[in-house]
């Protein structure tokens, strides 16, 4: 069972608390006041708004939803609804290739994949968060990137070293299935997470129609209870995305 606390969704201005949305209403302002294009909405000058930190204060007793997008395989998916959604560390890689190498890899497979990934090497700045987007739209058939993240399993920070070798990509590929975890998210808890662009610029752009998103680094592990779904292709929680589902 998920929080009871309620849930602000950046691609559904009616779940926005009041004070949030009168303050990206004057972004709307400040927007047309600039005569900026409307897809420009990055460039507009929300005073510290952009800083997380100071947006915080009207996010609190509200989760924000967002998406992990991966490739898993079905025991993956049994502990993320148990145990919730691990950081990209030394304990969390290995806790995913663990269990995979009892039957999905070779002992040599394994080997590779432990002693060569980004968190091993302390590499690609992919250490010590979740990575998960804002918005659906970042998921779009037209868009690249919830679809390369479920192209390979074992999540970025896993398969990047090896997309130049044929044979690891075609293991990677071959296992687990796409996934979307759908996770609520305390962006007021005081810990130092992130959004690239602004959570504020991401609701002015929802406010002014433009396919706004924001990747987000999520800096504390997310409890099972903050786990909204876990999602295949034939789920609704996937099929309504649009992706591609292979």
């Amino acid at each position: 069972m998920t929080s009871a606390l309620p849930v602000i969704d950046v691609d559904d201005p009616a779940t926005w608390p009041a004070q949030l949305a009168d303050l990206v209403t004057g972004f709307a302002r400040r927007h047309a006041a600039a005569a900026l294009p409307r897809d420009c909405f990055t460039d507009t000058d929300i005073g510290g708004y952009a800083d997380l930190d100071v947006l915080a204060p009207l996010l609190a007793g509200h989760l924000v939803r967002a998406r992990h997008c991966t490739r898993l395989l079905d025991h993956e998916a049994d502990s993320i609804r148990e145990r919730g959604l691990l950081l990209a560390d030394d304990q969390g890689v290995a806790e995913r290739l663990a269990p995979a190498g009892l039957g999905h890899l070779t002992t040599t497979q394994y080997t590779a994949l432990k002693e060569a990934n980004l968190i091993t090497r302390k590499a690609g700045g992919r250490r010590g968060f979740v990575f998960l987007t804002l918005s659906g739209d970042a998921l779009a058939p037209n868009q690249t990137l919830g679809w390369r993240l479920q192209k390979f399993w074992g999540g970025e920070a896993v398969y990047q070293p090896w997309e130049d070798d044929p044979e690891m990509t075609d293991l990677l590929r071959s296992l687990g299935r796409p996934a979307v975890v759908t996770c609520l998210l305390d962006l007021a808890d005081g810990q130092p997470h992130s959004t690239a662009p602004s959570l504020a610029h991401v609701l002015l752009g929802k406010a002014l129609g433009e396919a706004a998103d924001a990747t987000v680094h999520y800096m504390s592990p997310i409890p099972p209870v903050r786990i909204e779904s876990v999602a295949f292709p034939g789920d609704p929680a996937f099929d309504r995305l649009g992706l591609p589902g292979t």
